[in-house]
């Protein structure tokens, strides 16, 4: 069963949201934090959330402002308004129905789980996948467009064929947010997931992930996956393997 509402995130923009419950009883709940410039949409993220439903995990996910559904200026986000949205998402489900025991990230959504797992108190197990070590590796990937944002203001980057503005702020907010980027501190399990033909992010700027923090982790290695799973097949299997390992720690 799907319920499709609208939460009130940064700025009071309506953030388009969708809780995925299973057909039986609920095992536990799980809280999905999207990539960069990504929708709930995405043929991967549908896949995930029908692959956890089938292991009785309800998901809940959303779209950030400016993307997807959800009201808002893209331009007049950064990490941080991603940071107090997924915050949003998380109290919801504690409210009213049950903290998310699972959290998930894809890409920088991985990071702010990352700088969120240790506030999120009841949350007991995390995977990330192709998610940077620091958010500010975004800003080092698109740097002719920061460069371009200090002279101008904003500059515009070209992602999937779509243009996206980008100002200043977005980029001064990734390196402010970088400082306080402590994996060391997490002592809680987390699932690292990486396939090593991603174009986007590179093997040195994930593997710290898994090697700087401290509680029970795993990784796992996704052949031939790339960054984004565009393989229906391929998202299925992580959210299999997902579903499989979270048993253990939620």
């Amino acid at each position: 069963m799907i319920k499709s509402f609208y939460l009130n995130g940064t700025d009071n923009n309506k953030m388009y949201t969708e809780l995925h419950l299973p057909d039986g009883d609920i095992k536990y709940f799980a809280l999905y934090a999207s990539c960069f410039t990504c929708s709930i949409d995405y043929r991967s993220t549908k896949a995930i959330t029908k692959t956890l439903n089938q292991y009785g995990i309800a998901l809940l996910k959303f779209d950030f402002p400016g993307l997807g559904k959800s009201e808002g200026d893209f331009s007049k986000t950064n990490f941080s308004t991603n940071l107090e949205n997924i915050r949003f998402a998380y109290n919801y489900l504690r409210d009213n129905y049950d903290a998310p025991r699972l959290l998930i990230g894809h890409s920088l959504g991985g990071a702010a789980m990352m700088r969120l797992y240790n506030e999120f108190s009841d949350s007991t197990a995390l995977c990330v996948i192709a998610s940077p070590d620091s958010p500010d590796h975004l800003a080092k990937r698109l740097s002719k467009v920061e460069e371009e944002a200090k002279i101008n203001g904003e500059g515009t980057a070209i992602i999937g064929g779509i243009e996206y503005k980008l100002q200043d702020h977005f980029f001064k907010d990734l390196r402010e947010n970088a400082k306080f980027h402590d994996l060391e501190s997490i002592n809680k399990p987390v699932m690292v997931m990486y396939s090593p033909d991603d174009n986007a992010i590179e093997w040195e700027y994930v593997i710290r992930n898994f090697t700087d923090v401290r509680g029970h982790k795993s990784f796992i290695t996704l052949n031939n996956v790339g960054h984004l799973m565009m393989k229906e097949k391929d998202a299925f299997y992580v959210g299999e393997l997902i579903s499989k390992w979270s048993e253990a720690y939620c």
